[in-house]
């Protein structure tokens, strides 16, 4: 009876450890991606809801299911440390509205192109200058801290001050209060702006772009599978209904 007992304890130990193994203990694949959640629309935070959104957020969502992903976990990064947090290993990828430049691809790989931009200047209504190089000289222009704007500006033009700020729409703020006597940023991220608050107070100085941009994934130059991975699947992505959806939702008919 004895040996009975024993036996019946013994199988049931063993159903029950394999009970343990059989549940959902399988680790979640997680796609982890940075971003500088003040970008918008290309990616932003709502402190209400606690999520973040925006075209970018968007996108990497619905490329991470088709590449299999469980779930894309956003890490919210200062902009200047973006790239140094993938060298390090930190977190998978960047997406944050990221200009592919000969400076950052000799940091990190991107992947192809996803959608094009570029920079524009941005004036308060009533005045009137052209979109061009030469009409900074000598003014206060407003930028964001380590964006791609910031580093054209630096480099490219002979304003009398460059007033350095967080985020696009502080730059905007900037221009509005007479801080700047106008900004230079991206056209995508201050058409939205524009129609979200600020098409009374400033205005784009012209059409043409001062210099076009390519927006790229950011990965670590060692990680190619998730290289190769992502180009494979933005080609995809870019041909289906869902990403004209998608542009159509944040950008409008901006070209």
């Amino acid at each position: 009876m004895k040996k009975l007992l024993t036996l019946i304890g013994c199988l049931l130990l063993v159903l029950a450890m394999a009970g343990c193994g059989g549940k959902a203990n399988v680790e979640k694949k997680v796609l982890r991606v940075a971003t500088t959640a003040n970008f918008p629309p290309f990616e932003y935070f709502q402190p209400n809801s606690g999520i973040h959104t925006g075209f970018d957020i968007d996108l990497m969502r619905d490329l991470g299911k088709g590449m299999g992903y469980d779930k894309v976990e956003f890490v919210n990064v200062e902009f200047p440390k973006l790239l140094d947090g993938l060298q390090a290993k930190q977190y998978d990828a960047v997406i944050s509205g990221l200009a592919i430049t000969p400076e950052r691809e000799a940091k990190v790989a991107f992947t192809k192109p996803y959608v094009s931009d570029g920079l524009t200047i941005v004036l308060p209504v009533g005045t009137k200058f052209p979109n061009a190089v030469e009409s900074l000289k000598d003014k206060r222009v407003a930028v964001e801290s380590g964006s791609i704007a910031f580093d054209w500006v630096m480099s490219h033009t002979q304003a009398s001050n460059i007033v350095v700020t967080d985020s696009t729409e502080e730059a905007i703020r900037a221009v509005v209060e007479d801080r700047a006597d106008c900004m230079v940023a991206s056209k995508l991220a201050v058409a939205f702006l524009l129609a979200h608050g600020f098409s009374d107070s400033v205005r784009f100085a012209g059409d043409d772009l001062l210099v076009e941009d390519k927006i790229g994934i950011a990965v670590n130059k060692e990680n190619t599978e998730l290289l190769t991975k992502l180009d494979a699947e933005l080609e995809k992505y870019r041909k289906t209904s869902s990403y004209k959806q998608l542009m159509r939702t944040y950008f409008g008919s901006i070209k």
